[in-house]
């Protein structure tokens, strides 16, 4: 059989046999016979005591017409498989893609093609026929995000709403309190990601949360945003202690249209952090100026008493810097910021960093089609691709068509002009890599390209969605939250000021060592630890 195989040029693959506990072997079977017809015609028909088994014009004809109306069930069946959450809220959509595509009869099609399709439609149909299983499986679309009443039938959507809304009104009143606890007490591991980020808020005073998200680092090192409509416990895989860290996701446009104080010193942390890890790039001069202010707002004026010759040296504020650099910024300290305050110095900063082109980037290398490293991030202007210190690509978010992924391939497909479009292929490290930078893709563009999170819909990482991740942003979106930031009355909370220590975990495009922080001075912790279990009563 392989010499013939050979000979023919036909994969040397062996026969496959129809195994009654393996899912889906009749229909591989068939196909690997019609593969390898060829061959089993020559090795049939040699032998005489064979040659009657040889498969008739009629037997081929059968058997591809049953290959061609499973296979594509088949393929579907190992895709929806593979999904990470497949629940009951699947049926209707697969009815659906039943409908009108796999089981659709084709012109082509042999005529027992189509009574099978026929056949198995009707089969499906009759099964989920029953209004009351019906009616189950559209409640079970209008609460799952990915779905909600896509595939409801119109006359049924305000009754199905009404019938959630009047069970949700039935249920019982927790027993436990759902006020946010304050830190130092336990947060359950099966609760919402929303919960811990409200805790985490209420303790900090702070409402315009919507800038900011949990971020965490899986065993294989990976970084994620916690998603606050799942559960702790689905998302965090590694074992206690968990460490999570409370970051700005979404990088404002604008610092000083903030409305408060409280906001614009925690952006200020992070854009300081940015500039320690070198992820926020910048000339000599700009460099001095950003850490003369932060200098002044962590510890005011200069004073000759306090701060002797080469007093600047002792802090830290890129990966790497000269003594030219460092006297450099203890002329600008010493001269030009006498008299500002902590908040106006970090508020100078702020707006001296946003007009920089690495104003908001969170680095994600990749490599390009060619090889060549490279990083990739999304900021408040759009999509944008850094090559050693240089940007190669900026494409503003109206630009930005659709961004897709398949393992560890990423795609960025732009419109520049109604006759120039434009599709950038990236490569990352690894698939899990490639999903997260997708998601935060996905994620940046919602919140600074739509006008109302009602515009928000549920995305695949592919055409059809069954064949990949599906994802939808679930906060507000940028023109939103500056609304409800208008809205805030309150007096000024108290900031308890400090230097930050920089975390290690994530990527420098400049890769620059590592060196010690910024002097730190004590302030307030959120100690939170997540519990296993139920909460006690």
């Amino acid at each position: 059989m392989s010499e013939v195989q050979a000979e023919l040029g036909l994969p040397t693959h062996q026969l496959i046999t129809e195994s009654p506990t393996r899912w889906g072997s009749r229909q591989r079977m068939i196909e690997r016979f019609l593969e390898q017809e060829k061959a089993l015609v020559r090795v049939l028909g040699s032998d005489k005591k064979s040659r009657h088994l040889v498969p008739t014009w009629q037997d081929l004809d059968v058997l591809e017409s049953i290959n061609k109306a499973v296979k594509p069930l088949q393929e579907f069946t190992d895709a929806l498989s593979g999904e990470s959450y497949v629940s009951v809220s699947y049926i209707k959509p697969v009815l659906h893609l039943f409908k009108t595509s796999l089981l659709q009869p084709e012109e082509e099609d042999a005529e027992l093609t189509k009574t099978i399709k026929g056949k198995i439609m009707r089969y499906l149909d009759d099964k989920y026929s029953d209004p009351v299983k019906d009616e189950l499986l559209d409640m079970s679309l209008l609460v799952d995000p990915r779905f909600r009443t896509t595939y409801i039938d119109r006359d049924k959507v305000e009754p199905v709403k009404k019938r959630a809304v009047a069970e949700m009104m039935s249920l019982p009143a927790p027993a436990n309190n759902s006020t946010p606890q304050q830190p130092g007490t336990a947060v359950q591991r099966d609760a919402k990601g929303q919960y811990l980020f409200d805790v985490i808020c209420h303790h900090l005073n702070l409402l315009e949360k919507d800038y900011f998200g949990i971020r965490y680092v899986d065993p294989d090192k990976q970084r994620h945003w916690l998603e606050f409509t799942k559960s702790i416990a689905k998302q965090i895989k590694s074992q206690p202690p968990f460490t999570m860290c409370l970051r700005v996701k979404f990088y404002p446009p604008d610092p000083a249209a903030l409305k408060e104080e409280i906001t614009r010193y925690l952006v200020f942390l992070q854009v300081k952090r940015d500039l320690y890890h070198g992820r926020l790039l910048c000339k000599t001069s700009d460099a001095a100026l950003l850490a003369a202010y932060i200098l002044q707002a962590e510890i005011g004026d200069h004073d000759p008493g306090k701060h002797p010759e080469g007093y600047s040296s002792k802090f830290q504020f890129f990966p790497k810097h000269s003594e030219k650099l460092e006297r450099r910024i203890a002329d600008i300290h010493k001269t030009e910021l006498i008299g500002q305050i902590p908040e106006i110095s970090e508020l100078n900063f702020l707006q001296k960093a946003q007009n920089l082109e690495t104003y908001g980037v969170d680095p994600h290398p990749c490599k390009d089609v060619s090889g060549n490293p490279a990083f990739l991030a999304f900021t408040p202007f759009g999509f944008t691709v850094l090559q050693g210190n240089r940007r190669v690509h900026l494409l503003n978010w109206e630009e930005v068509t659709k961004l897709k992924f398949e393992a560890k391939t990423f795609h960025v497909y732009a419109n520049q002009t109604e006759d120039k479009k434009i599709i950038l292929t990236f490569f990352a490290p690894t698939p899990e890599a490639c999903k997260h930078l997708w998601k935060c893709g996905v994620e940046n563009q919602a919140f600074y390209k739509l006008e109302k999170s009602s515009q928000v819909r549920t995305v695949s990482s592919s055409n059809l969605f069954f064949k990949g991740s599906r994802f939808r942003y679930s906060g507000k979106v940028a023109k939103e939250v500056m609304e409800h930031s208008a809205k805030i009355k309150r007096d000024p909370p108290e900031i308890h000021r400090a230097g930050m220590v920089p975390s290690r975990s994530c990527p420098s495009i400049t890769h620059g060592p590592r060196l010690t922080s910024v002097p730190r001075t004590r302030r307030r912790a959120v100690h939170i630890s997540i519990m296993e279990g139920k909460p006690h009563s």
